[in-house]
């Protein structure tokens, strides 16, 4: 064959070999070519064989009839009419043997259908994908002025106005941790406010409706009125709905060893809640996670091992202070040396810088040192002034993707005067108290008496929190 027919005749043959259902190359068999067993062709018969077969015998012999001498012209023809013959018949055997040979090694027959080996195919798993995002807020105290401005003329309590304007922010989050800085015994241990808390419950219910839905109770106030207050307080939170957890205090020692988990997205978090200080002695040694380092690294080493990400909420450092403090740094540093996905610091008050740093094995944490308060009526403009957090965990990595802060104010309204003379009944003469977005604030700063602008506080937090960080400062358009 040329080269041509040669390459087609090969081409077929590879693309035969490669269609369903055939299982590598076919065996040769002793005495076959690579194309199958080619039969031999069958033996022409001599030429003086095609002469007309002899007469039948009979009983009586005649005698020969003689024939007359055929023309020369006529036996030539006959002759090449007997080459061309049985070219043709050479030809045709040749053909014949080809096709079949041809046909028995491409169209091998199918082999039953009890015999075929079908490998199962299965839909590989979607990858995942997606982010999620997680927020996180404050310090929250349940001043006495904070209490009147809840106070409804049926007697109860309503904190949710207070907060509103930042629910859809929350309504926009999957995990939202809030912090409950002042404990919410209830009504039946008596309301009390600063220096040792206790708030109503529906304090509590309020943070549950505005959108958290990861509480911190570890605080240096957790303890402000003992286990009764902090049985009540989680007792409350029992009560509520659409709750992830909820750490930092606990009814016994096996509530205080037990880690919390949840998962949102399929990705599996683990929340730890620590407070270096309280400010009243335990009764109990497991109502509130107080720190140290044994307990935290043997905590986050078996949360690492059963959850994707980690989240540590701590209090420490020192209140109204914008300094990250010797004590914050050097445990910040160890928590991110046990691997701490992220850190959230309360109980200063007021915003701290936030920091990346490395663990052990590269392992980067994200550290807010302080994120300043969200419900609160102290009275310096930088006590009013907090932020959120936001962080958006890719789902696929598990890991914090453009950490940014929303910044928000704390807004209430008094008169210069009051504000000069700050007597308990001009500071409990404030009113209008609300929450609003930094970029939002415009008016209500220029009737409250900060003497400031939505411009000069969006520049004081962007150095703060940026000092050590790559944090994007953000409106709440760009939420």
């Amino acid at each position: 064959m040329d080269d041509d027919i040669r390459s087609r005749f090969r081409g077929a043959r590879g693309s035969q070999r490669s269609a369903p259902g055939y299982y590598g190359r076919p065996q040769q068999r002793a005495g076959s070519s690579r194309l199958g067993t080619i039969p031999p062709p069958r033996p022409l018969a001599p030429a003086s064989n095609l002469q007309p077969s002899p007469a039948p015998e009979t009983s009586a012999p005649t005698a020969p009839v003689a024939r007359a001498p055929q023309p020369i012209k006529k036996r030539k023809k006959t002759k090449v009419l007997r080459t061309v013959l049985i070219l043709l018949l050479l030809i045709g055997l040749a053909a014949s043997a080809s096709f079949v040979s041809y046909d028995k090694y491409f169209k091998k027959a199918a082999p039953p259908a009890s015999q075929v080996h079908v490998t199962p195919t299965t839909a590989a798993a979607p990858q995942p994908s997606g982010s999620i995002r997680l927020v996180a807020t404050g310090d929250n105290l349940a001043f006495e002025s904070i209490n009147n401005a809840a106070k409804q003329p049926s007697g109860g309590y309503d904190y949710l106005p207070l907060m509103s304007s930042l629910k859809p922010f929350f309504d926009k989050s999957d995990i939202r941790l809030c912090n409950e800085s002042s404990p919410a015994g209830g009504e039946g241990l008596g309301i009390s406010t600063y220096p040792n808390f206790n708030a109503p419950a529906a304090w509590s219910t309020a943070f549950a409706a505005v959108g958290c839905n990861v509480m911190n109770l570890g605080t240096d106030h957790t303890n402000d009125k003992g286990q009764p207050a902090i049985d009540a307080m989680l007792a409350g939170w029992d009560s509520q709905k659409n709750i992830l957890a909820v750490a930092g205090a606990n009814r016994s020692a096996e509530e205080q060893n037990k880690i919390r988990y949840f998962e949102v997205k399929g990705v599996k978090f683990a929340f730890l809640s620590y407070t270096t200080r309280t400010n009243n002695a335990q009764t109990t040694s497991f109502g509130v996670n107080m720190y140290n380092d044994a307990l935290a690294k043997q905590q986050i080493e078996e949360a690492r091992k059963n959850a994707g990400f980690v989240i540590v909420s701590i209090s420490w450092g020192n209140e109204n202070s914008g300094d990250i403090s010797a004590d914050q740094d050097r445990i910040s540093q160890t928590l991110a040396s046990y691997n701490a996905d992220v850190i959230v610091g309360v109980g200063p008050h007021v915003l701290q810088p936030a920091k990346v740093l490395s663990g052990s094995d590269g392992h980067q944490t994200l550290v807010w040192y302080s994120l300043g308060s969200f419900i609160s009526s102290q009275l310096p403009i930088e006590n009013l002034i907090g932020g959120m957090a936001i962080m958006d965990v890719d789902v696929a990595s598990q890991q914090i993707k453009n950490p940014k802060l929303l910044p928000f104010y704390m807004h209430y309204e008094w008169t210069a005067a009051q504000k000069k003379n700050q007597s308990h009944a001009d500071l409990l003469a404030r009113h209008d108290f609300k929450l609003y977005p930094l970029d939002q604030a415009a008016d209500a700063l220029a009737r409250s008496q900060n003497g400031t602008t939505v411009q000069a506080q969006t520049d004081r937090v962007t150095g703060i929190i940026t000092k050590f960080a790559p944090i994007s400062v953000i409106k709440s358009t760009e939420f």
